[in-house]
């Protein structure tokens, strides 16, 4: 591994570690605001979500690298020789242990560092998806029937049903729901699956739907609450009302079978994946490095809208 690819791991696995402790701190906050706005935790929550991904903060929640890069020039002022001398060193350490038992490569102290399976942000979406295809192809030179993750990109959203149509014969691990009528305010939602894709996913979408819907109400409660005396305070009631607004959308999308599907991961022979991605409606298969598993990895996914440069967008807010 180059020494910018294992930059790209440590400083992406850093800044996870950054928001876990971040969102520790919002938890906190949020329980506090709960009694003040009349609003419950969960709702405020997914406020807390909506405000931060705009703006600067948008930019460091969704991109929390950034809030590493200067934390990186303190530290690359002192020892950028030292990670000269030893990156050669390593990197061939971390390679052949890598190709022997299919571990990921370790950070200081043997930390274990998560796998990158998905569009980097700032990347041009051609570019990546012409990379994972070389990938793939690479992959499928192999014969051996070995099992591996792949992440499928869809050229647009489908419907539970189209989705377990799409993926027949092939095991879905996880995949990735959008209610693309909620605009950039839907959030990019995993779902984890255990076996029966078709019925789990149904099971998603009445959850998903109940939970907007509540908050939904929630909101809508707390703008019919604002007073307006200032055009600032008019500012304020109209940012929540867009939200109760854009969460009923999302509420009602899931509660109709939305076409909310647009992306997958998955786990098969290469032979397979190769297979999978000349399905019709399937725009790449980006194949994980054997031996590593999806609790490993860090995966980000292309939204189907996306034709040039990745953008910034909604974080996952957890497994359904």
């Amino acid at each position: 591994m180059s020494l910018q690819g294992l930059d790209a791991r440590v400083v992406r696995w850093a800044a996870e570690r950054l928001a876990k402790l971040v969102a520790f701190g919002v938890v906190r906050r949020v329980k506090a605001t709960a009694a003040l706005t009349g609003l419950s935790p969960r709702t405020l929550r997914a406020l807390d979500d909506r405000y931060a991904n705009r703006g600067p903060l948008g930019m460091l929640r969704e991109v929390p690298q950034l809030g590493f890069v200067v934390i990186g020039l303190v530290f690359l002022a002192g020892a950028g020789t030292a990670v000269s001398r030893q990156s050669g060193q390593n990197n061939q350490i971390q390679t052949q242990a890598k190709e022997q038992d299919g571990r990921a490569p370790v950070g200081t102290g043997g930390t274990v560092l998560p796998g990158l399976l998905g569009p980097s942000l700032g990347e041009q979406a051609e570019t990546y998806l012409t990379a994972a295809s070389l990938g793939l192809q690479r992959a499928g030179a192999d014969h051996r029937e070995v099992h591996r993750l792949a992440l499928v990109s869809l050229t647009g959203y489908l419907t539970p049903a189209e989705a377990q149509r799409l993926f027949s014969g092939i095991e879905v691990r996880r995949v990735y729901l959008r209610a693309q009528a909620a605009g950039s305010e839907a959030a990019q939602l995993p779902v984890e699956i255990k076996s029966d894709l078709l019925g789990e996913l149904l099971v998603a979408y009445q959850s998903n739907a109940a939970r907007r819907l509540t908050a939904q109400k929630e909101f809508q409660n707390y703008v019919d609450t604002i007073a307006v005396t200032t055009p600032d305070e008019q500012a304020f009631k109209d940012q929540y009302a867009a939200f109760a607004r854009s969460t009923g959308i999302e509420a009602q999308a899931y509660g109709t079978g939305c076409a909310c599907v647009y992306a997958a991961v998955v786990e098969s022979t290469q032979a397979m994946l190769l297979e999978v991605a000349s399905r019709p409606g399937v725009r790449g298969v980006q194949i994980a490095d054997a031996g590593e598993q999806l609790t490993d990895l860090e995966v980000s996914t292309l939204l189907p809208e996306t034709t040039t440069t990745v953008p910034a967008r909604p974080s996952d807010t957890g497994a359904q």
